[in-house]
């Protein structure tokens, strides 16, 4: 395979490296709107716009659409058309027009792991995991070793997202020894452990690697979400406690409004009755980022999450304001039906009615996966 196959990824391997590996990349530093900047430079501008859409917000959903209306006559837009088709169907709301460019860039770069990823977190995002296999089919894509590896690090999050653990786990563990940086294929092999219930393994991993990831925005606040819930699994709960405070303590926008990890694992100390008096003053804090997202949320998995720090601050308004917002437009009319059940549920919940809130979510169960986000 020739290495123009990588696509993307050829145009600078340095910069590949860095957003295959979530690291930060340098902001876009020009403006493209009369045609100006490399290659390279579009590249920026259109992970920008990757990771606002990927906040799946109105608000930064229309920051993306303004910088990719740059690279419409920029030489990136000119010389992938359908990634710049695909990432603007994205971002009016059309994921499967989205998803259908994105293939078609992919047809013609096959060993393209950055449009790869692209692809496989829209489809994550958007509650498909069944639609990895559509470009996750093969054990290979490119000869190049660092660019395998991370492909099989994503290769090895959609078989654990498909139900098969023995292969997510070696595929997780050869991606990571490729890639010591590859925070994404150490995620999923905490994936193969923590399905599993192997907790013991996920502690020595992750403590282990910890100099490789720890440090790593992109992702270190939802691994060190998987190590406090293997601690408190273990009994460790002081220990789960510690790695709780470290997690908050490494929001890398204290302004951020979307907080899934830490609104998870307060709610967990809240069920097990750990520090109670501790978490409520997190939660409120927590109900008090989410707020903004009541209007402007494009997800159900982050609608949830916001009305579990609702429930959790004593906020019942802001959660009856999101239960009863108005069907979110760009998704399908059965994702709808199962947010929205999903969100009634934890009215019922916070009002105290648990027979009707388990029925609503009994009933709805077979439709959480569309929500987005994991389901291993």
């Amino acid at each position: 395979m020739h290495i123009s196959a990588a696509g993307l990824c050829n145009i600078d391997r340095a910069l590949a490296a860095q957003i295959l590996s979530l690291r930060p990349v340098p902001a876009p530093a020009l403006d493209c709107e009369k045609g100006e900047g490399t290659l390279r430079d579009g590249l920026l501008v259109a992970m920008k716009a990757f990771n606002l859409l990927s906040a799946m917000n109105d608000r930064d959903t229309g920051v993306a659409g303004k910088l990719l209306a740059t690279l419409r006559v920029n030489a990136f837009g000119i010389a992938f058309p359908e990634l710049y088709l695909g990432l603007s169907s994205w971002g009016r709301g059309d994921a499967a027009r989205a998803r259908w460019h994105f293939q078609q860039h992919i047809a013609r770069y096959s060993a393209d792991v950055i449009a790869i990823h692209m692809v496989h977190m829209l489809d994550f995002l958007h509650g498909n995991p069944a639609g990895y296999r559509d470009y996750m089919a093969t054990a290979a894509v490119t000869p190049d070793e660092q660019l395998q590896g991370y492909y099989d690090g994503m290769r090895a999050f959609a078989a654990i997202e498909n139900g098969d653990a023995e292969t997510c786990e070696a595929v997780a563990a050869a991606a990571v020894a490729t890639n010591a940086d590859d925070i994404y294929g150490l995620h999923a092999l905490v994936h193969a452990y923590h399905t599993r219930d192997w907790h013991d393994a996920v502690v020595a991993v992750l403590e282990e690697r910890m100099p490789s990831w720890k440090s790593n925005p992109g992702m270190n606040m939802h691994v060190f979400w998987h190590l406090a819930i293997s601690y408190q699994a273990q009994g460790q709960t002081a220990n789960a406690v510690a790695t709780f405070l470290e997690l908050i303590r490494m929001k890398a926008d204290p302004l951020a409004e979307t907080d899934i990890d830490t609104t998870d694992f307060l709610w967990r100390m809240r069920l097990l009755d750990t520090n109670r008096q501790q978490c409520q003053p997190l939660f409120e804090d927590l109900a008090r980022s989410w707020a903004p997202s009541i209007y402007t949320s494009r997800s159900y998995f982050n609608d949830f999450h916001a009305a579990v720090a609702f429930i959790g601050a004593g906020e019942r308004t802001f959660l009856a304001k999101l239960a009863s917002k108005p069907d979110i437009a760009c998704l399908d009319k059965a994702t709808n039906r199962a947010g929205k059940a999903i969100l009634a549920a934890a009215e019922h919940y916070m009002d105290g009615d648990y027979a009707c809130t388990a029925g609503l979510l009994e009933d709805s169960r077979p439709d959480w996966f569309r929500i987005g986000g994991s389901r291993a």
